[in-house]
């Protein structure tokens, strides 16, 4: 695992981006007031990019925005590396 303080790889970061978009697609599959909508017409709506990470605080970067049309909302998607536990 490379230093909890440095950039995150792309793919850590696509990971993270897609996990957030998951969850968000989810809420709304399991709200009434979406019953119509079919997984595909949320998937439309509920989408994700990747940014090259930006420094945060305290070890979190930035990695990407979620934009949800459903409830007309952005999202910044954040990202920090777990540290491996003490022995």
């Amino acid at each position: 695992m490379s230093d909890p303080g440095s950039a995150p790889t792309i793919d850590e970061s696509t990971v993270a981006v897609v996990k957030a978009i998951a969850a968000r697609r989810a809420l709304h599959r399991g709200d009434p007031a979406q019953a119509g909508l079919t997984k595909s017409a949320i998937a439309e709506r509920v989408t994700g990019i990747t940014l090259p990470p930006r420094s945060g605080r305290d070890g979190w970067w930035l990695v990407g925005r979620l934009l949800d049309d459903l409830d007309d909302a952005e999202f910044s998607v954040w990202y920090m590396r777990r540290r491996a536990a003490s022995v």
